[in-house]
């Protein structure tokens, strides 16, 4: 039987048919219903929303506009959670999703195209996220070891699962506090959202991660076989999009479990200083 599954996605105006495509690929091959939460960034019109309504039928769109005053109204002791906000677009795939309802955490990105039958995993209350190809942190090497908290390796948010008993404001205010990371958020502005979310899952000391074979990141050879359930198509190489779009995997009988597996340990400082290095020889190499 079925269950109804209320998932969150943040989208704006720019690539909305790429994000349409995805985010139906997601909803009509899900075991379950899925009833989708459109949180827009601002610059979606009206034609645009009855576009998504029309494309994407029972999901529901919050307008930033809408919510803006009730997540400010829950900021208002969190001064340094307040500007990040107002500051990095991607803050609000962190404050909006978490705070304007008091619903568990489900986020799926929406550039993520699902390509057979699937059935989402029990959580059983576990954070659990993407499997990176790489460390995708706002930390330079010096700053990490200075860092005081662990995180686990290659968390990427491209898919959340998180309760919302664990999201603690306080800790994420006392973390935007700290030199080591503020440090890093201008410098790698992208993945700061991203790193945000590592550190406080981390701070439970347990995560888990989507099985990194069938819910694959994009590549610069990206491999699609039978495992394949999903592709994170992020923007460098959203490019690949239209020659793997009409991947079809040999049929299976019925819908494909997605598996989970534990972080092991916390992501080695000397290990992130060696990738990191490795990433800028490469670059240098070009």
């Amino acid at each position: 039987m079925a269950n109804t599954i209320k998932c969150k996605t943040l989208l704006g105006q720019r690539g909305l048919d790429f994000s349409i495509a995805c985010l139906q690929s997601f909803v009509q091959q899900a075991e379950d219903i899925i009833m989708l939460e459109i949180y827009e960034d601002g610059s979606i019109t009206g034609a645009d929303e009855q576009k998504l309504l029309t494309a994407l039928p029972g999901s529901t769109i919050v307008r930033k506009s809408v919510r803006t005053p009730i997540i400010e109204q829950k900021l208002q002791a969190y001064t340094l959670c307040k500007k990040f906000r107002e500051e990095n677009v991607l803050a609000q795939k962190l404050f909006d999703v978490s705070l304007y309802n008091d619903d568990d955490i489900f986020f799926i990105d929406s550039d993520i195209f699902f390509f057979q039958p699937y059935k989402l995993p029990n959580f059983n209350g576990t954070p659990t996220f993407m499997y990176d190809t790489q460390n995708a942190i706002s930390f330079n090497p010096v700053n990490f070891f200075k860092f005081k908290h662990t995180l686990f390796p290659k968390i990427n948010t491209g898919i959340i699962y998180f309760p919302r008993q664990a999201f603690d404001l306080d800790f994420l205010e006392n973390l935007l506090k700290d030199p080591a990371f503020s440090n890093g958020l201008a410098i790698f502005k992208v993945w700061a959202e991203q790193t945000l979310w590592a550190v406080l899952a981390s701070a439970g000391n347990r995560v888990n991660y989507f099985n990194p074979n069938q819910i694959i990141m994009a590549t610069d050879h990206t491999l699609v076989n039978h495992n394949t359930i999903a592709v994170h198509f992020v923007s460098s190489y959203r490019q690949q999009y239209d020659s793997l779009k009409d991947f079809k995997p040999a049929a299976s009988n019925g819908h494909t479990p997605v598996t989970l597996s534990n972080a092991a340990k916390p992501l080695n400082r000397i290990a992130f200083f060696t990738e990191r290095l490795a990433k800028k020889l490469k670059n240098i190499g070009k």
